[in-house]
């Protein structure tokens, strides 16, 4: 299979600080993205980085927003960050016990030409999967952004949150600030639930107590591993679908079902959220301060079923 899983779960606080009347330009500022993980195949896939300076270092950032900013060991090295210890992520182990993280380093952060100061946790290189790191809550909330999908050219326009959008939305779906993630209620499988923005992970990950709401004797599932525990893949196909609104439903969709759902205690960091194979669907816009999700325009899909995972993908967040 040509794309790489990728599930992304850990959710807490990211504290901003230094830069209280931080917001966005007032001009919108359109970004280049770059491929963070994930491919265009049977799917679109493609999670995105933004380019950033931290601490006079330039990077990219996997594009996230919600839950922690992250950075690896290497880069916290790299740009020559004090690593301290950290109350807020010690719980954070993987299934044999042994911590993800190192620590929390304050940071200056520049990003479309405003620069403010985070508390980033620093995670251990084995667990980041190859990131340099992902932007988290704290720093996305201060930006309307809206993403073209292109093929060729994908791009990120950020905006001051609040604004109108540039063309009318086909849809807009209210979206809930919560916990610091921004979520949204639809129905998977004619299930509501609600799902957080995840659009660092590649596809469309389920937590052990939704799971648990199901039927799983269904479909073909194979199991892959990760930091959470047990990682189960599986599809949505013809009348399994997920529902965004009354008009928007989507099927032949790759799930990633995270943990256990007989143990949830086991991870409590899962969430369920909709990842890029679907975000990259559509022209869409995410504004936290009007709490709406956006969408401008459908982009073409994939009409082939998603691949099943092979003897060599890996799943590493």
């Amino acid at each position: 299979m040509g794309n790489r899983l990728i599930a992304w779960a850990l959710v807490a606080v990211v504290v901003l600080v230094g830069s209280a009347s931080l917001r966005a330009a007032d001009e919108a500022v359109v970004v280049p993205l770059k491929v963070d993980m994930g491919g265009i195949g049977d799917r679109d896939s493609r999670c995105w980085a933004v380019p950033v300076t931290v601490n006079g270092e330039r990077a990219d950032f996997a594009w996230g927003c919600g839950g922690f900013t992250i950075i690896s060991e290497a880069f916290a090295h790299r740009a020559k960050l004090a690593v301290r210890p950290d109350d807020e992520t010690t719980g954070y182990v993987d299934p044999g016990g042994q911590p993800l993280f190192a620590g929390q380093a304050e940071a200056t952060f520049t990003l479309a030409g405003q620069t403010f100061k985070v508390y980033a946790k620093v995670m251990k290189d084995a667990y980041i999967g190859g990131r340099t790191g992902a932007l988290g809550y704290d720093v996305a909330k201060h930006y309307q952004w809206q993403v073209n999908p292109d093929r060729r050219r994908p791009t990120m326009t950020l905006r001051a949150p609040g604004r109108a959008p540039t063309s009318r939305p086909i849809a807009v779906l209210p979206m809930r600030d919560d916990g610091e993630n921004l979520w949204l209620a639809v129905k998977i499988r004619n299930v509501a639930v609600d799902v957080c923005l995840m659009p660092q992970s590649t596809d469309l990950q389920v937590a052990p107590e939704q799971q648990a709401r199901w039927d799983l004797a269904w479909g073909k599932v194979e199991e892959i591993q990760s930091y959470m525990g047990p990682v189960q893949s599986t599809f949505l196909e013809g009348k399994d679908t997920v529902e965004l609104a009354r008009d928007v439903v989507e099927t032949d969709l790759l799930l990633l079902l995270i943990g256990d759902p007989k143990h949830p205690e086991k991870t409590p960091a899962a969430r369920s959220g909709i990842g890029a194979s679907l975000l990259n669907r559509y022209v869409y816009v995410v504004d936290p301060q009007l709490k709406q999700f956006m969408i401008l325009a459908r982009v073409p899909k994939p009409t082939t079923r998603p691949a099943a995972p092979g003897a060599g993908d890996k799943v590493t967040r």
